[in-house]
């Protein structure tokens, strides 16, 4: 399958059928690169969740544990609320660095450069604090999110008189336009990320990036993730028939994971290319990690110290 990365700038509006025909082909001409960084991204987070999944319940043991001996995340005793965020904080450590990889190797890709493991890791190590503040906000503003989602309905007294078979309209008539507010506002900062790794913006800064770049392109970001998604989804359930092979099963859903990331990166570039007349060589220059030199010597003005001879210097004679 061959990438023809000119493409998407050629015809930044076509449908979104070919924007995922695109993804796959940006994923087949790095997928060395892409399933290395999701296996790595998979491991460490895999090791960080088992540490949780151990430590949680040792050191803060749940006083009306669940049934199902699961670990409820919603409490707010101290000591479970403090490991609970150490945990987070770790996680976006971990993801912080991994996204940013992927996100720089989809990048590269789409502006026609080469792509490799190691330096795509060290160039996302650099925004790693930026990225890293975005996402601890984010997920620290859906856990908000789920216990103001939890308060409103408990203040609506909407929860005293629920039945899951049959008084489910008061419930969806309270969520309903909660959850419309959410999803408007997670699509709209999509491009965060993005606009960090390739713009070199600031956690705030490119929050706003993202709303400026989506805010008018919501329905179209909406429908291109949602249908992606449904697409992924239905394609991994379809191979549970295959749980009898779990590690290949286990292979086949790392191996699809960078495909959304790379939908983000190549959804960011089109709007930009819609809105803003973004080229290939003008992103291939924002990746680049050195400035444009060219006609530097040209742009900057002699000072007057500099046109003064200094000591030493010999002195050619005048020519008439």
């Amino acid at each position: 399958m061959s990438l023809d990365a000119a493409h998407l700038f050629e015809h930044p509006r076509a449908p979104p059928c070919s924007l995922y025909d695109y993804v796959l082909r940006v994923y087949a001409k790095q997928e060395t690169v892409f399933i290395a960084l999701s296996v790595l991204r998979a491991l460490a987070g895999s090791v960080l969740s088992l540490a949780a999944a151990v430590l949680l319940p040792a050191v803060a043991p749940d006083p009306a544990p669940d049934p199902s001996g699961a670990v409820r995340f919603f409490r707010s005793d101290p000591s479970f609320l403090l490991l609970k965020y150490a945990y987070l904080l770790l996680l976006c450590a971990v993801e912080s660095i991994f996204l940013g990889a992927l996100m720089r190797a989809a990048a590269d890709t789409c502006a026609g450069r080469s792509s490799k493991i190691c330096p795509s890791l060290r160039r996302a190590y650099k925004t790693k604090g930026k990225v890293f503040c975005f996402l601890f906000l984010f997920l620290l503003s859906v856990d908000i999110t789920g216990w103001a989602g939890f308060l409103l309905l408990t203040a609506t007294k909407v929860l005293d008189s629920y039945d899951p078979g049959e008084n489910v309209r008061p419930v969806a008539a309270v969520l309903l336009p909660y959850l419309v507010l959410c999803v408007v506002a997670v699509t709209s900062m999509v491009g965060a990320v993005p606009a960090m790794v390739v713009e070199r913006a600031s956690a705030l800064g490119a929050v706003k990036r993202s709303w400026t770049l989506f805010r008018g392109s919501i329905g179209f970001a909406l429908c291109v993730l949602v249908s992606f998604y449904v697409i992924e989804i239905s394609i991994l359930a379809s191979l549970i028939v295959f749980k009898k092979y779990l590690l290949v099963f286990l292979f086949v859903v790392m191996a699809a994971a960078p495909l959304s990331t790379i939908l983000v990166v190549v959804l960011y570039i089109v709007l930009r290319i819609r809105l803003e007349g973004l080229t290939q060589s003008s992103l291939a220059q924002e990746l680049s990690s050195l400035p444009d030199t060219r006609n530097t010597f040209e742009m900057l003005p002699a000072t007057a110290a500099e046109d003064r001879p200094r000591e030493g210097d010999k002195q050619l004679p005048d020519i008439h």
